[in-house]
């Protein structure tokens, strides 16, 4: 793309052919599963409720191999630029022009409860029911960022209502601040 003076708008030249883009990525990750039980008293309909943890932690590089094949270029009268790559328009899409080195970290919860059948007493009784499926909550913080190097952390929830509803909820969170233009 390329602005156009004349015309006042933006040419595009399309350049068909086998062109090569290269990208990498190193990491390494570990995750656990923590669980803890609630018991109730024998007379209770609910006999236990179970929590279990996944945090998760991992380290990883990207470096930037591609800056080449990204360029700038007015977009309108104002003289406002826009960053493009060369290969906006493979059928891949385009690698990333950022570096990255840092970490990743994630934390995800379920809740389960088990419940008596009060008219039988023997073990079989007890019916797992999932309170909540899962709630995670994940990010990033980028060690080689120039700024904003906290991601936006993204908190999702999933449960399943009388075995028939499938509810789900996803949120994203900027830890920072944006000024009045609506720039962090």
């Amino acid at each position: 793309r390329q602005w156009n003076p004349v015309t006042k708008k933006l040419d595009t030249v399309v350049n068909n052919g086998l062109f090569t883009a290269r990208d990498m990525s190193f990491g390494v990750g570990m995750t656990t599963r923590i669980f803890g039980m609630f018991g109730f008293k024998k007379t209770s309909k609910i006999a236990a409720i179970r929590h279990e943890i996944r945090p998760s932690v991992s380290a990883s590089y990207k470096p930037n191999m591609n800056a080449a094949a990204y360029y700038r270029t007015q977009v309108d009268t104002f003289k406002n630029e826009y960053k493009f790559s060369y290969y906006e328009r493979s059928i891949f899409g385009s690698f990333s022009d950022m570096k990255f080195g840092g970490l990743n970290f994630g934390l995800d919860n379920v809740l389960q409860m088990k419940v008596r059948n009060k008219k039988d007493t023997s073990n079989a009784s007890l019916k797992k029911v999932s309170l909540l499926d899962g709630l995670s909550i994940n990010g990033n913080y980028n060690f080689l960022a120039d700024s904003f190097r906290m991601s936006n952390l993204s908190v999702a929830a999933r449960s399943n209502l009388f075995e028939k509803i499938n509810i789900t909820a996803s949120a994203q969170f900027d830890p920072y601040i944006r000024n009045d233009a609506g720039r962090r």
